[in-house]
C-alpha cells in the first residue's frame, strides 16, 4: 500500500528543488494556471506575483496539514475568507483548473512523476480543495 502522503511530500520538496530553465516551480505554475483559465488571468492581473507565489507555498504547506489533521487552522480559515464569494470570489470550479495547472507544472518539475505520484499529490490536496470549495458560499 502506497504512503501517498510520504509520496507527495518527496515530489514537493523535488519541485521547489528544481528549476526547469530559468523558471522555478511558482512562477511556472501560475503561467501554467493563467494560461489555462482565462478566469485566472483576469483574476490575477493585478496582483503581486511574487507575493502569490509566497502565499501559494503557505498554502500548500496549510492543505498538507489540514489532510493529515482535518483541523482547520485560523490561517486555513483566514485563506477560505479570503477566496470565498465575500472575498475575490474564487469559484468552486476554478479549483478543478487550479489542480491540473498544478499537476501539469508538478509533472515538469519532478522528473519521478508518475501515476502514483500524480495520484499522491490529488489525495493529499483533496480535503483542503474540498474544504475551500464548500466554504465558498459559507463565509
Amino acid at each position: 500500500m502506497q504512503n501517498y502522503l510520504e509520496l507527495f511530500t518527496d515530489s514537493f520538496q523535488r519541485v521547489i528543488n528544481c528549476r526547469v530553465g530559468d523558471e522555478d516551480f511558482f512562477a511556472a505554475f501560475y503561467d501554467v494556471f493563467v494560461g489555462d483559465s482565462a478566469e485566472a488571468a483576469e483574476k490575477f492581473s493585478h496582483v503581486d506575483m511574487q507575493e502569490q507565489r509566497e502565499h501559494l507555498r503557505k498554502s500548500l504547506d496549510l492543505m498538507v496539514y489540514f489532510s493529515i489533521d482535518r483541523q482547520a487552522s485560523d490561517d486555513m480559515l483566514s485563506i477560505a475568507r479570503t477566496h470565498s464569494v465575500s472575498g475575490n470570489d474564487i469559484r468552486p470550479q476554478l479549483y478543478e483548473v487550479w489542480l491540473e495547472s498544478l499537476l501539469k507544472t508538478v509533472s515538469r518539475f519532478d522528473p519521478q512523476f508518475d501515476d502514483e505520484v500524480d495520484i499522491a499529490w490529488r489525495v493529499v490536496l483533496a480535503p483542503g480543495i474540498s474544504y475551500m470549495k464548500l466554504q465558498h458560499q459559507r463565509l
